[in-house]
């Protein structure tokens, strides 16, 4: 009999301490975003996102803007879900028009009173890549002639005197100040392109063999040019690109 009466004592007591140990306490909520910035290219729908690591369920996401964008562009976002433990809120960002300060904040409170918050910079950008006489969309005529008169076609060759079919390339970053990865690609398939950085083919941007070439943002030659070495039926690429990776 005393061994039983010992035992739903104990009970009793085990009962007790948690009862207390959680009464009346805040259960934190601890909300962040995976990076301090997000870079979403201007006219494309950019995707945010901020974690709920413990706490929930109770999370907004919404725009705060730094500037007013009211009558220069059409920044607009959707709201995430509410969302429960170790889940997230998500946002689409959308803008056209360039611009750093646009501030984005995920903030909620739990059931138990617990609140957070925290606030990431929305940097929209543009990247424009100009390929002279050539537009979005065109034809580059293949470098077969022999401007330098050795035998050789200038398509099989570099650093060729009185070069003058090179077409030029004109690249530039908006905001100028980007800071970051910028890549120009010559994908798959549009290999009989080839990127030099002087009309005179004296330097290959992009080695034979390799695809892309990258420069800190800061650095981006402003003019490079192109030419083709054989014809192709296919469409031919050129990518430019921006990584913000440095950035973040």
């Amino acid at each position: 009999m005393k061994s039983i009466i010992a035992k739903g004592l104990l009970i009793i007591i085990l009962i007790s301490m948690i009862t207390n140990e959680c009464y009346g306490c805040i259960i934190p909520l601890d909300i962040e975003f995976g990076y301090d910035s997000y870079s979403i290219p201007i006219n494309t729908i950019g995707y945010i996102r901020a974690d709920v690591n413990e706490g929930g369920p109770l999370i907004e996401l919404s725009p705060n803007i730094r500037w007013d964008w009211s009558e220069t562009s059409g920044i607009s976002y959707s709201e995430g879900p509410y969302l429960g433990y170790n889940d997230f809120a998500s946002a689409f960002i959308y803008s056209d028009t360039i611009g750093y300060y646009n501030y984005v904040t995920a903030g909620g409170e739990n059931e138990s009173g617990g609140t957070d918050s925290d606030t990431v910079i929305i940097h929209f950008y543009d990247l424009i890549m100009n390929i002279v006489g050539v537009g979005d969309e065109g034809y580059i005529a293949v470098n077969n002639d022999d401007d330098n008169n050795n035998g050789v076609p200038d398509c099989d060759e570099s650093a060729v005197e009185n070069e003058d079919d090179l077409i030029a390339i004109h690249l530039t970053t908006d905001p100028l100040k980007l800071y970051g990865l910028v890549t120009l690609e010559i994908p798959d398939g549009s290999e009989c392109l080839r990127i030099w950085s002087s009309p005179e083919m004296t330097n290959r941007v992009i080695p034979e063999g390799e695809s892309s070439h990258s420069w800190p943002a800061s650095h981006l030659p402003s003019t490079l040019y192109v030419d083709a070495t054989y014809s192709s039926s296919g469409g031919n690429v050129i990518n430019f690109s921006f990584d913000p990776r440095w950035f973040r």
